[in-house]
């Protein structure tokens, strides 16, 4: 019975004997590096809210995110304008723009879910006096001075009370 290391042993042999005959072809130029058909490539010039704004190649097919992500958008670029997933077929522009506004939902300690419409570089600071927290909710979320991002969910937790008998 042949043990799994004798076939690793032989696998590992013939690649190198294929990798080898491959090479020794490409040198001689019997294997026509020609036949392998060239990628096509598709230009997108990205401008707006970027930080490399500029002209991309990408290949004809990739999703538009692949394009967008090389011009690398700011934290608040709107992309719910475009189809990220949409396949690249032809040279175009793309105009990013800043967000008009966020969508933010808050859920936990609070008498309802409370989905908030907010100007962008919003604080999470900023939001509790848009809520109706319960008195039971903690309030230590409401020190961070980080932006809210578009379609985050904040859930306000409740307050931990030690029950000592």
């Amino acid at each position: 019975m042949i043990r799994k290391s004798e076939w690793l042993l032989t696998f590992s042999l013939l690649s190198l004997l294929f990798s080898l005959f491959v090479i020794a072809k490409l040198q001689s130029g019997t294997l026509d590096q020609s036949e392998v058909p060239p990628i096509p490539m598709v230009k997108i010039e990205i401008l707006g809210s970027v930080s490399k704004p500029g002209e991309y190649l990408v290949e004809k097919g990739s999703p538009l995110r692949a394009a967008i992500q090389k011009a690398k958008p700011t934290p608040f670029a709107n992309l719910r304008e475009f189809d990220l997933a949409q396949p690249v077929e032809a040279s175009q522009v793309l105009e990013l723009r800043e967000l008009s506004e966020i969508v933010v939902t808050v859920d936990g300690a609070l008498e309802q879910i409370t989905q908030l419409r907010l100007p962008p570089k919003t604080r999470v600071c900023q939001i509790k006096r848009q809520l109706s927290l319960l008195p039971e909710a903690d309030l230590a979320q409401f020190k961070s001075r980080r932006y809210l991002k578009d379609g985050e969910k904040i859930t306000i937790p409740f307050q931990v009370v030690d029950k000592k008998s």
